[in-house]
């Protein structure tokens, strides 16, 4: 027994072959995914752009990125690395290893050989030498 293929055309059915059908049916279903992908990745059709009431700069900005915080991340850098060339080698390293190498002030104050409590000092010392600066 063979089966009948029919597709909607103007809301009516209309009786079409099996390679009709499923050409239809490839096409529709590759249609519906990529309206899904647009909708999940916030796509607009060129044509919408045409329309003189509708705002294009505020569909083409993107509103997860915060501009004026990355201008102001890459500023406060430059100040970080100006404050942070105005140490000694020394005073260098110890923040280089604490705060970038990331190494517990126990770990670095047995590598140095010295007292923990020397090292958090040593530290705070160089903290409250770079808040001056910053507060400059």
């Amino acid at each position: 027994m063979e089966k009948d293929y029919y597709i909607l055309v103007n809301g009516k059915k209309v009786e079409v072959s099996e390679k009709v059908y499923k050409a239809y049916w490839q096409l529709t279903n590759r249609e519906n995914y990529l309206k899904r992908l647009d909708a999940k990745y916030n796509v607009l059709p060129f044509s919408s752009f045409g329309d003189y009431e509708y705002d294009i700069l505020d569909k083409l900005a993107d509103k997860s990125i915060d501009i004026e915080k990355i201008v102001e991340t890459r500023e406060l850098l430059k100040l970080l690395e100006l404050a942070l060339s105005k140490l000694n080698d020394e005073e260098y390293t110890l923040i280089s290893d604490l705060y970038f190498k990331e190494l517990s002030i126990r770990a670095l104050a047995e590598k140095k050989h010295i007292p923990p409590s020397s090292l958090a000092y040593l530290r705070d010392k160089i903290l409250k030498k770079l808040r001056k600066f910053f507060e400059q």
